[in-house]
């Protein structure tokens, strides 16, 4: 085991030694505790979040329900599978009983991980192809195509050999899982390089091309008039819109990277300790996608209201001569595609 995981004695403390100088693995009581407290709680939390998201679907119906809600389904659908099915191979079946569920364990781990990491980046590109309000299908547009190819293709091809990496041993009584190095590296460069793509991709017609304009007027009103390309006094709304997307991009980044240097600063884990990380790791990322679905969806109702109750003020001063407006080569109008994007479901 020392040639496949030089570390793995000195960095586990969870490893002790018998009479007979073999190496034995015990399970602490509290790290038991601690694994089946968080596995219970994600489980709870992400069968609340599908509840919630079901019936706010089920008010609007499910005709017509755009895909990135679907998405967000998956998303939740494979991070409480995966929860599930850690807690019974845990504390039900046993990883540690035979070489059969340590084999399963160790598959299940990185897959099911790895399979709501790709739905989080596909999240991520839908939301950078509905902003542009563009009128091409999906398939027809060439920058949703290859986001696509970035995601499935690279990050997929990357994740896939990882899991074929993997090794898993039972020795002494206990499963470990052992990630390489050489498999991990390029897995801990594709995700910040493509979640901070798409987050670009996102935020750059939202910066762009929607913000408002104060207008004095000497009658003592005030009134807004949009202007394409003008970045004086961005509507609030839409800028808090932008703000959660970044916060929300860099926690599931940073929670991603922290979990993932530390499989390979461990070089080899425990199965129960496997999971717990990555049991974490979901719990946070599923808790900001629903954050920033609900900020979202809040954010753009109040920008439309706030756009029709700036139309009833301006309705008010039309004796005034109207400002110029900078005209726009190709406007792209923010607000109906998010008010269109979010409203079923949501």
């Amino acid at each position: 085991m020392a040639a496949i995981s030089p570390g793995l004695v000195s960095a586990m403390d969870v490893i002790g030694k018998r009479d007979d100088e073999e190496i034995w693995y015990h399970s602490p009581f509290a790290a038991k505790l601690c694994s089946c407290i968080i596995e219970i709680t994600t489980a709870c939390v992400l069968s609340s979040f599908i509840t919630l998201r079901a019936v706010r679907v089920r008010r609007k119906g499910w005709h017509n329900l755009p895909w990135i809600i679907w998405l967000v389904f998956l998303i939740y659908g494979t991070s409480l599978a995966y929860s599930v099915s850690a807690l019974i191979m845990q504390f039900v079946v046993g990883n540690g009983t035979s070489k059969a569920t340590c084999r399963a364990t160790a598959l299940l781990c990185p897959i099911i991980y790895m399979g709501s990491k790709i739905f989080i980046f596909l999240f991520l590109v839908d939301r950078a192809h509905v902003i542009r309000s563009t009128r091409k299908p999906r398939l027809r547009s060439k920058l949703y195509l290859w986001n696509i190819f970035l995601v499935i293709g690279i990050y997929g091809t990357i994740s896939s050999y990882n899991i074929a990496d993997t090794v898993w041993d039972l020795y002494g009584g206990g499963c470990r899982i052992y990630f390489r190095w050489q498999s991990m590296i390029p897995l801990i460069a594709i995700d910040p390089i493509a979640t901070v793509y798409l987050t670009i991709l996102f935020l750059q017609p939202l910066c762009r091309t929607y913000s408002l304009r104060w207008l004095p007027s000497t009658t003592g009103f005030r009134y807004f008039h949009p202007v394409a390309h003008s970045t004086n006094h961005p509507n609030r709304r839409l800028r808090q819109l932008a703000k959660r997307t970044i916060i929300g991009s860099i926690a599931t980044m940073g929670s991603s990277l922290l979990n993932c240097i530390t499989i390979v600063g461990l070089r080899g884990e425990v199965a129960w300790l496997c999971m717990m990380c990555c049991t974490s790791d979901i719990l946070f990322s599923a808790i900001v996608i629903h954050w920033m679905m609900n900020s979202s969806s809040t954010g753009t109702r109040e920008a439309t209201e706030d756009s029709s109750t700036k139309t009833s003020t301006r309705a008010l001063c039309q004796q005034r001569p109207s400002p110029p407006v900078v005209a726009s080569p190709r406007p792209i109008h923010v607000l109906p595609s998010l008010r269109s994007h979010y409203s079923a479901g949501v």
